[in-house]
């Protein structure tokens, strides 16, 4: 009745979050078989704990091409039906070091670099649309410029509007750290 009630025990438990509560989820090993009781308990303790969540790495552009397409593809369809929403990570990282090998070959040839990511980020933003419902677009452009650097800032705002026009009801993003204090500077 809205009245004090002094010395009551109360218990509280949560039934469900209010807002995004994730983690990263390894593809691999939510369906690798290695160890079926291991793999189960991995499954149900992240239904249990988590409404959000972002596939490891296979969503990351160098894992784009191999086997690990497939595995996020089979990832996506767990959360899914887990009600988990999905944070895709992440369409371009910019640095030569987080993408494809060969992309680093046409440092000389910046029209063919720009056409390459392009063409990237729309194939896998339609690849999973609809599936997340959001996409870190642009990883860590503090800490990792040669990409920018080589294409021009304005080149950054031309990804989001791919992504944006490839996938219109995603939440799009830029995933950063430390960019408050300057990397310690």
């Amino acid at each position: 009745d809205g009245k004090p009630a002094p010395g009551a025990a109360v218990k509280i438990r949560l039934m469900k979050h209010s807002f995004a509560f994730g983690s990263a989820v390894n593809s691999t090993f939510l369906f690798s078989g290695k160890n079926e009781g291991d793999t189960r308990r991995y499954r149900e303790i992240f239904l249990k704990l988590f409404n959000s969540a972002t596939i490891e790495n296979d969503l990351k552009w160098p894992y784009w091409k191999g086997e690990e397409r497939v595995w996020a593809g089979k990832t996506a369809a767990w959360l899914a039906a887990g009600g988990i929403k999905l944070r895709g990570h992440t369409l371009i990282w910019p640095s030569w070091e987080h993408m494809p090998a060969a992309m680093e070959g046409l440092k000389r040839a910046p029209e063919q670099l720009r056409g390459a990511i392009r063409a990237h980020i729309k194939e896998e933003a339609a690849w999973y649309r609809g599936k997340p419902a959001e996409w870190d677009v642009l990883n860590e452009p503090t800490g990792h410029q040669e990409i920018i650097g080589l294409l021009g800032r304005e080149e950054a705002l031309e990804w989001f509007r791919l992504a944006r026009g490839t996938d219109p009801a995603a939440r799009l993003y830029v995933n950063d750290y430390d960019i408050l204090d300057g990397f310690g500077d």
